[in-house]
């Protein structure tokens, strides 16, 4: 359950959670829960335990002072909750090697034969999307249907070419042809979020490596690669969407407004200044678009608001509802993530810790660009993933597991 409910996101959130569910419940009534719940427990006096705690701490002060705290309350616990569950997983996994190894042919089998439903929708058979989600045999236009779905390839593709590594060669190919058609289902959709973050893991490919005190001349070649990619990915973009500079209202935008579209610079910009209102605790967590003038008509734009749901940037959204103090706090959680799994990897050059370096990469980038940081179902797409991706590594210490 835990390698499918990822790909099983291409059906819903609903079978996607009932995935998670059954996974969770099977490992409480495992063998495996005592030495999950023990590493949970362990974490709590580590350095990352103690910045997530601190941090899901903060987060509940800001909840008392919001305008709803029981709808923040409720998105900052279950967050925590998740994290908890994620931990639980990860050990479960780490424990028994031969159960990780079928996680993984289980998530790739998934991602092969999802990947290529979702591509069938996109291209040939747009009414497959409409009948899997019963709702008949529509020649219904999909639009933006499976753009969600797509966002998931920064963390699946990680996991499908550096997780399948240690299985036997048909498992790599099935890994590396998911893989191919997750790409084919990002550019369908032409997800500029999900690009963000590609471009954010190809720098972190090369960091890792020297970190890890691989070969020089590997690192200068992807730096070298990376720097290519990421000045190719600009330019083509300013190809393309050079014209909306003509177009857009205004002129004194932060960022160029054919890198960043203007409506989500307005967002941002009126999502800021609530920020400075409340600078220490925020409005509170998963309520920016309750606060005054948040429906109120985005200028320039017919279809949206100030704030459509959330403000499609979690470092401004975390500002606004949680403040300073919950910001720093959770960017402090996070270095400290990347800190603990980099030391890994130097200890133990291995294509799990570097595929879960390359998610964390992804998921924080693009994450800039989309979706509302308190959406439960990219926090557990996110932390499944990282769970199956570091559990594949079996040359560790308890220190830094």
């Amino acid at each position: 359950m835990t390698g499918v409910a990822i790909p099983f996101l291409l059906f819903g959130r609903t079978v996607f959670a009932v995935a998670v569910i059954i996974g969770f419940i099977s490992l409480l009534f495992s063998d495996l829960r005592t030495a999950a719940w023990q590493f949970l427990k362990d974490q709590i006096r580590q350095p990352l335990g103690v910045a997530i705690l601190l941090t899901a701490s903060l987060w509940t002060i800001s909840a008392f002072g919001s305008s709803f705290p029981l709808r923040s309350m409720e998105a900052t616990i279950r967050t925590g909750l998740i994290v908890a569950a994620a931990a639980m997983f990860y050990a479960a996994l780490r424990s028994d090697p031969g159960l990780q190894r079928r996680c993984v042919r289980f998530f790739i089998a998934a991602s092969c034969a999802c990947a290529a439903v979702a591509v069938l929708e996109l291209t040939f058979v747009p009414q497959l999307f409409w009948f899997l989600r019963l709702k008949g045999w529509q020649d219904v236009p999909l639009d933006h249907g499976l753009k969600a779905y797509s966002a998931l390839a920064i963390m699946m593709i990680p996991v499908l070419v550096l997780s399948a590594r240690d299985l036997s060669g048909k498992w790599q190919v099935a890994g590396l042809v998911a893989a191919l058609l997750m790409l084919i289902v990002v550019w369908e959709n032409n997800n500029r979020a999900a690009v963000a973050g590609f471009l954010a893991m190809w720098v972190a490919i090369p960091l890792a490596l020297f970190v890890g005190r691989g070969n020089r001349k590997l690192v200068l070649a992807f730096t070298l690669v990376s720097l290519c990619v990421v000045g190719g990915a600009v330019i083509r973009l300013y190809q393309l969407r050079g014209f909306i500079v003509d177009i857009v209202p205004g002129e004194n935008w932060l960022f160029p407004v054919w890198l960043i579209d203007f409506e989500r610079q307005a967002i941002w910009a009126h999502v800021i200044e609530i920020a400075r209102q409340f600078p220490w605790f925020g409005v509170g967590a998963n309520t920016i678009n309750y606060t005054p003038g948040a429906d109120a008509p985005l200028p320039g734009s017919d279809k949206l608001t100030m704030i459509p749901a959330h403000p499609h940037n979690w470092v401004v959204e975390i500002l606004a509802e949680t403040g300073v103090v919950g910001l720093i706090s959770m960017i402090v959680a996070i270095l400290a993530a990347f800190a603990t799994f980099l030391r890994r990897y130097r200890a133990a050059e291995n294509a799990g810790v570097l595929a879960t370096i390359v998610i964390m990469a992804g998921y924080w980038a693009s994450g800039l660009f989309n979706f509302s940081y308190w959406s439960a179902w990219w926090q557990i797409s996110f932390l499944l993933a990282v769970a199956i991706s570091a559990s594949g590594c079996r040359a560790y210490t308890d220190s830094a597991a």
